[in-house]
């Protein structure tokens, strides 16, 4: 193991396995203080992996980073807190309609990001969509997941959730975006029933016509993308494209929680890095020293420049920090990748500098 493994390795302590071969492991980043998840996996798979640090998507783990060490990859994400579709089911019986088309519309985000990569999941099972804590489905563990290449015709494993996998992983073609289509299919179906499709198709028939669809035995029968899934399914809610809109911007107030807010803490103590809590630490200190050092005619005077101070100084703080994410507290930005993030939190701060430069006499 060269010297960059045993860094990296050294900055996660271990918490406690998450399975019984211990190649996954709760763990703590002790650089960033914070709770991970930390997955040991075939080092062929590094490649994807590292393709997939650059996806931002609610739907899936964020992922912190991807290293070599003793042969094998390593993958160090984010901990999703939530119980998976299968845990739900079993505790509390099947999904309502509306709730089940709500996740597999987060799903569909998730491989849009995917796919669009030339990546296939291939197993998407109920064990492996997480229902965290905001409501929100989240689709993990991308262990067997591949790249779609059009130069072979069939995969040379046989991999999958039974049940739940594309007849062709079992070797009967190559598997590609489609493939994970079906499984959305039998996904859609047991959210609904709470068993797989060959035990029954849900019989209202606005769902047994797409989950009927998306389980063809040919993939070319199949719905040839995501993206068409995606479309049936919005049909149940009556999407038009203003009416859609309109959704949206409701469901991302409904879902805005106060740590998306980030408001509590004080800014720069939100993710309890030493660093950064220093950072922050001495710009509130900054701020005592001068309002202290310097000698306001008047009350009005004092809160000229504390406005000043909040404005340059501590609010940007607030603003572009945790990589931008706190402009997702406005109706529809919520899904905005960092780099347009980072240019709407610009345009804010120009903005807002602007109205108190405006208001506040100089």
């Amino acid at each position: 193991m060269d010297n960059l493994a045993k860094y990296k390795l050294s900055q996660y302590k271990t918490i406690r396995p998450l399975n019984e071969e211990e190649t996954v492991i709760l763990g703590y980043d002790i650089t960033d203080d914070r709770v991970c998840v930390i997955k040991y996996v075939q080092i062929e798979k590094k490649s994807i992996y590292d393709r997939l640090k650059n996806i931002e998507c609610d739907s899936l783990p964020e992922i912190y980073d991807v290293f070599e060490a003793d042969g094998r990859c390593v993958i160090a994400e984010k901990y999703i807190k939530g119980k998976s579709v299968e845990q739900l089911i079993n505790e509390n019986g099947a999904f309502t309609e509306k709730r089940a088309i709500r996740y597999m519309l987060d799903i569909c985000r998730a491989l849009k990001s995917v796919h669009s990569l030339k990546i296939i999941h291939r197993d998407i099972s109920p064990d492996n969509i997480i229902i965290d804590e905001n409501d929100n489905a989240v689709l993990l563990d991308f262990d067997i997941a591949r790249e779609s290449r059009k130069d072979k015709t069939t995969d040379t494993e046989i991999l999958g959730t039974a049940g739940f996998a594309a007849p062709e992983q079992y070797g009967f073609a190559q598997t590609d975006a489609r493939s994970d289509i079906y499984s959305m299919g039998v996904i859609l179906n047991y959210m609904l029933t709470g068993h797989i499709v060959r035990e029954g198709v849900y019989e209202k028939r606005f769902f047994k016509k797409i989950i009927n669809n998306a389980v063809k035995i040919d993939p070319d029968m199949r719905y040839g993308s995501i993206e068409d899934m995606e479309r049936a399914l919005k049909k149940y809610c009556g999407h038009t494209e203003a009416k859609g809109i309109f959704s949206q911007l409701i469901s991302d107030i409904k879902q805005t929680s106060m740590s998306d807010l980030a408001l509590f803490p004080l800014p720069g103590f939100r993710t309890g890095s030493v660093i950064r809590m220093a950072a922050a630490l001495l710009a509130y200190l900054i701020l005592v020293v001068m309002l202290f050092a310097n000698s306001f005619n008047s009350a009005r005077e004092l809160i000229d420049f504390v406005v000043i101070y909040i404005a340059e100084i501590i609010f940007p703080m607030w603003l572009f920090g945790n990589r931008a994410r706190q402009v997702r507290i406005i109706p529809g930005f919520r899904r905005l990748a960092y780099p347009a993030r980072f240019l709407a939190s610009a345009v804010i701060y120009i903005a807002v500098i602007i109205i108190v430069y405006s208001t506040v006499p100089i």
